[in-house]
């Protein structure tokens, strides 16, 4: 289970549960994927961020702010630093703190996430 491919393939059943709307299946699957990711790859690999990333959006569908803070919190550090603040997954992961801090009330939090949501 803690080979990158079986990884891989969990985190994208997890994500098919979430994009399915099943968000407590997924929030089960990714959080086994999101605690292994730290043995499966080397330190920087932006695969175990992504993972996080993925965790904590589905805990955020789930109203589970205060878990989700966090993971969201250090996938975004780990993608800025491994594959910039542009990419993507950064802006992704921006966006999702931004959901947050805006779903909790807390925009003035929230509002500089969303600056680095839309930069490119």
């Amino acid at each position: 289970p803690e080979h990158p491919l079986a990884l891989a393939a969990a985190n994208n059943i997890g994500k098919t549960l979430y994009d399915a709307g099943r968000f407590a299946e997924a929030e089960e699957r990714l959080r086994g994927v999101s605690s292994l990711a730290g043995k499966a790859f080397p330190p920087n690999h932006p695969n175990a961020s992504i993972f996080k990333l993925n965790h904590g959006r589905a805990l955020l569908a789930l109203h589970r702010y205060d878990e989700a803070e966090p993971l969201l919190l250090e996938a975004h550090r780990g993608l800025e630093k491994n594959v910039g603040p542009s990419h993507v997954k950064t802006r992704e992961t921006a966006r999702a703190l931004a959901e947050l801090y805006r779903m909790t009330g807390r925009t003035d939090e929230g509002a500089p996430w969303s600056k680095r949501s839309a930069a490119q």
